[in-house]
């Protein structure tokens, strides 16, 4: 497990997020990493930006039964940008 993603599911725990809620934005994370093919710490706000209107766009194309699981895309991709926030000050403080 990288260092990055040790953190992120320590301060889902410190949250005490679901186990279920926790692997789901683990597996959002990757998934949004590997959409640009980089680590999500070269990852900043332009990029998540783009993430969410492409997935805006893919939840056009699904039906009303997946609807549902894009509303918990958009929050966690929310969350997401607080994390980024989150992160970039972790880095500057670990130097």
């Amino acid at each position: 497990m990288t260092s990055l993603r040790q953190r992120m599911v320590q301060d889902m725990q410190i949250r005490n997020l679901a186990v279920h809620t926790q692997n789901s934005y683990v597996l959002q994370v990757s998934m949004f990493a590997r959409h640009f093919g980089k680590s999500p710490e070269m990852l900043g706000p332009d990029e998540i930006r783009t993430y969410q209107i492409y997935g805006c766009c893919r939840a056009l194309e699904r039906t009303a039964g997946e609807l549902a699981d894009s509303k918990a895309d958009r929050r966690l991709l929310g969350a997401l940008w607080r994390w980024h926030g989150a992160v970039q000050r972790w880095k500057v403080t670990a130097r």
